[in-house]
């Protein structure tokens, strides 16, 4: 980030992405929700080019990898000059299919700043791990999203530089290998930042010396494979930006939304009342808000319960109450309400 983009984002929520096809990235950033806002302030989103940060005379990124083997791997060096020439955000997260996988509960840490950078200077109790704080941290706590552990924090220092063995006591793990043990690098806390950076892969893999002593982990959109980064980092940050305030222009909208509390949406209507004889519910005509409000929610445990049990069981279950719900939907609350 050039000194004017830092000047741009010290303010408010910031995006950093590390591509080496930014134009890939940056033409879908320009338009709809995310493009708007953008051109209202809300986020600022950089997108570094990491070829841009290569000492090879060709501006390569990638080379075949030790010990044999198919394609190339894209190189340790130019990924860590590309971040440490940056005022990039942290957490600092790799695109890639071995990381936690992605859902809406990520989105929300990422978008509040509850996610926390691990490879950062602190100390974790009962971690196994004797680390100095960094001066000016603050106290808080955190929670292993992998296992719901808690995870006790003593100094949160965000945006500091990563741990180096010299930074640890004498006898002591290295504090990014410890944490990474616990929750593969993911950490909930009451600590704010503003904003996250992400470093899209590409090729046969990236050298394992990123992720060991550069990034605080890494994330994957699902179990399938594409060629690079790049749209699962598109992924991210729309899943995140339309959660911050302001950006949806109705919060109640992102809070309506499949996933927000474990269901899936209730089904929608417009016009016209009747199409090709399939006709809108009556509830939703009625003009009683309580019983569309009622409506809705069994359609979504209904739904939820039919289409993404894992989701029921998550949540534990549905209580009776709401089985009652769905017991007086289905038998035509309208008329008997």
């Amino acid at each position: 980030m050039d000194e004017e983009s830092a000047t741009l984002g010290a303010g408010g929520f910031t995006i950093d992405v590390f591509t080496i096809f930014p134009g890939m990235v940056e033409g879908y950033l320009e338009w709809s929700l995310i493009g708007r806002a953008q051109a209202r302030g809300l986020v600022n989103i950089f997108v570094h080019d990491i070829r841009s940060y290569t000492t090879s005379s060709g501006r390569s990124v990638d080379d075949t990898p030790f010990g044999g083997g198919a394609g190339m791997v894209m190189m340790a060096e130019p990924i860590f000059n590309a971040v440490e020439s940056t005022s990039c955000q942290r957490p600092l997260l790799l695109l890639s299919p071995s990381g936690k996988i992605f859902d809406q509960q990520m989105a929300r840490d990422l978008s509040t700043g509850r996610m926390l950078p691990s490879n950062t200077t602190r100390k974790v109790a009962g971690a196994g791990v004797g680390v100095d704080a960094g001066a000016g941290a603050g106290a808080g706590a955190g929670v292993d999203v992998m296992t719901g552990d808690a995870v006790p924090v003593d100094s949160l220092p965000l945006n500091a530089s990563p741990v180096s063995h010299a930074e640890t006591e004498v006898g002591a793990e290295d504090a990014t290998h410890s944490i990474r043990q616990a929750g593969d690098g993911y950490e909930v806390g009451t600590a704010e930042t503003k904003g996250f950076s992400l470093i899209c892969g590409r090729y046969e893999g990236v050298d394992q010396r990123v992720m060991d002593h550069l990034v605080d982990g890494e994330i994957s959109i699902g179990d399938y494979i594409i060629s690079g980064g790049e749209l699962a980092a598109l992924v991210v940050i729309e899943a995140t930006v339309r959660l911050l305030p302001g950006v949806m222009g109705n919060d109640e909208s992102a809070a309506e939304e499949s996933f927000e509390d474990g269901l899936l949406e209730y089904p929608q209507y417009s016009h016209p009342r009747s199409f090709r004889g399939w006709e809108v519910p009556p509830v939703l005509l009625s003009g009683n808000h309580g019983m569309v409000s009622k409506w809705r929610m069994a359609q979504r445990l209904k739904l939820t319960a039919r289409r993404r049990p894992d989701l029921i069981e998550a949540r534990g279950g549905i209580t009776g109450r709401e089985r009652e719900l769905i017991e007086w939907a289905e038998s035509g609350f309208l008329e008997h309400g």
